[in-house]
């Protein structure tokens, strides 16, 4: 037997219950009641054929009209921010090019570069040995004078002192601030960074080629940088203008994405609601390409 057939029987076993049902005085109420009874059979079959079984919670939400508006306002907004002048997109195009320029550099240039690469290992090993000495000996000099000079003991305890201070409000910006300062008490004078480039050699001697890679590589780090900073600003546009976590915008994405390639593929997609369904064909222009 068909279903067909089978939902034939299944009325019409109903409509029989149904008259018996009804006392034979009001013969007029049986036609009403039927239609009501047929008409909440055929909503609870409609129903059924149209609405999938989906489990929503603080993550996965339902996507409503007004809600996949926010979520389609939110990227949007992120794209005209990722894909502007100052967007990750256009600085990446930036970080790409000076990188091009690099290499482009170093193969036209590779034998000066290369002696160059060598030299700087020796002048390199030299100073870090210089200046490990000199470090020893200012070691060994304000070990005697943090013994001593009253001037050397009261600055080492007062920048002990806020240390522990700062630790203690988990100030991690003074921590480093005064790190910083307790180095520089120990730190090689200016002379004798001078004493050691005289001996070994430093990055000013560099041929002009080296320098100019140098300062390239340096460009391409900023650009880094802000790459992340322009990130940054654009999943926070997302955010505030759809009102979502980036967990609930990250799984409104990842059905969004499922509904256009299995729409696109001419199927049924499955794991939504009929309502849910309904908002997103109306907004059907508006998914292509939304969170990719």
């Amino acid at each position: 037997m068909t279903n067909a057939n089978l939902r034939h029987v299944a009325v019409t076993l109903f409509a029989v219950s149904a008259l018996a049902a009804v006392p034979r005085s009001a013969p007029a109420q049986i036609g009403g009641l039927i239609k009501r009874k047929l008409a909440t059979a055929t909503q609870e079959q409609v129903s059924k054929a149209t609405d999938d079984n989906v489990t929503f919670d603080d993550i996965t939400l339902e996507l409503t009209p007004e809600r996949l508006g926010k979520v389609i306002a939110g990227k949007q907004a992120g794209k005209a921010i990722a894909n502007g002048p100052n967007g990750a997109s256009a600085l990446r195009d930036k970080q790409q090019a000076v990188e091009a320029q690099v290499d482009q550099l170093r193969e036209k240039n590779s034998k000066v570069l290369d002696a160059w690469d060598n030299r700087w290992n020796a002048i390199r090993s030299c100073r870090d040995s210089a200046f490990s000495a000199i470090g020893e000996r200012i070691g060994q000099s304000m070990g005697m004078a943090v013994l001593t000079d009253p001037a050397i003991i009261q600055r080492m305890a007062d920048i002990s002192t806020a240390m522990q201070d700062a630790m203690t409000k988990n100030d991690t910006a003074q921590v480093r601030k005064l790190t910083e300062q307790l180095q520089g008490v120990t730190a090689p004078k200016h002379a004798d960074s001078l004493a050691v480039d005289a001996k070994c050699g430093s990055t000013k001697d560099a041929p002009p080629i080296a320098a100019q890679i140098t300062s390239l590589r340096a460009q391409i780090g900023q650009l880094a940088n802000q790459v992340r900073s322009a990130e940054v600003a654009a999943s926070k546009a997302e955010l505030e203008k759809s009102g979502l976590s980036d967990k609930q915008l990250a799984a409104a994405c990842e059905r969004i994405d499922y509904y256009v390639s299995r729409n696109g593929a001419k199927g049924r997609p499955a794991g939504f609601t009929a309502g849910e369904r309904d908002a997103l064909k109306d907004r059907e222009s508006d998914l292509k390409r939304l969170c990719s």
